[in-house]
C-alpha cells in the first residue's frame, strides 16, 4: 500500500514550553535523573577543584609566611571562594541546558508515542482513528509510517466489508419473508454489524 502519511499533515500547534511534557511521567523521570546526576558530578567536581586550590593556597601561605601572609592568604582565599562562586555557576548554567535540551528530545519521542497511544485507545473502542502525520523533527516516522499502513488496510478492509454487507442486504430485502423468521433476524444482525462498522470509520 502506498505511503500516504503526508497526505493528512497534522494540524499547526506551536510548540510552547508547556505542550513539551506531553508525558509528564515519562519525560520527568529522565530529566529528574539526568538533572541530579549532573548536580552531583559538578558539585564532586568543584569540590575537589576547591579542595586542591585550598591546599595549593595553604602550601603557599606557609612558605611566604614571612613575608606579608595576612595579605597573601586573603587573597588566595579570596580567589578560592571567586573560583567556588565560577565553578557553581557554570554548574548551575549547565545544569539548565542539559534539562532543558532532554525535555525537548524526550518530547520528540514521548510525542510521537503519546499519539500513537491515542490512535490505539480509539481502535480499542472499535474506532478507526483519523492518522495525521507526526511534526518534522519527531523521532519514530519509520514506525509510524507502518502503523499509518496498518490503519489505513483496517480501513479499506471495513469500508470494503460495509460494501459487501449493503450489497447483500439488498438482495436479500427482496427474498420473500426477508423481515420475519430466521431469514429476518440474520439480516437485523448484518444490519447491526453494518452500523457497527460505518460507525468504526473515521469521519463518522
Amino acid at each position: 500500500m502506498a505511503d500516504v502519511v503526508a497526505s493528512r499533515p497534522a494540524p499547526a500547534v506551536k510548540r510552547r514550553l508547556r505542550n513539551y511534557l506531553v508525558d509528564r511521567s515519562l519525560q520527568l523521570r529522565y530529566v529528574i535523573f539526568v538533572t541530579v546526576l549532573s548536580a552531583v558530578i559538578m558539585g564532586t567536581l568543584t569540590y575537589l577543584i576547591y579542595a586542591q586550590m585550598h591546599k595549593a593556597t595553604a602550601m603557599l601561605a606557609g612558605a611566604l609566611a614571612a613575608d606579608d601572609p595576612q595579605s597573601i592568604v586573603g587573597d588566595l582565599q579570596q580567589n578560592d571562594q571567586r573560583l567556588v562562586v565560577v565553578m557553581a555557576l557554570v554548574g548551575l548554567g549547565l545544569i539548565v541546558v542539559l534539562t532543558v535540551s532532554l525535555i525537548v528530545m524526550t518530547h520528540k519521542v514521548a510525542g510521537p508515542l503519546y499519539k500513537i497511544g491515542t490512535y490505539l485507545d480509539e481502535i480499542t473502542e472499535h474506532r478507526l482513528p483519523q492518522i495525521h502525520a507526526i511534526r518534522k523533527g519527531d523521532e519514530f516516522h519509520s514506525f509510524f509510517n507502518k502503523f499509518k499502513n496498518m490503519t489505513d488496510a483496517l480501513e479499506e478492509r471495513a469500508r470494503r466489508d460495509v460494501s459487501v454487507f449493503r450489497e447483500v442486504l439488498a438482495a436479500c430485502e427482496k427474498l420473500p419473508g426477508s423481515t420475519s423468521g430466521e431469514l429476518g433476524h440474520a439480516l437485523a444482525e448484518l444490519r447491526a454489524l453494518k452500523g457497527k462498522k460505518e460507525a468504526a470509520l473515521p469521519g463518522s
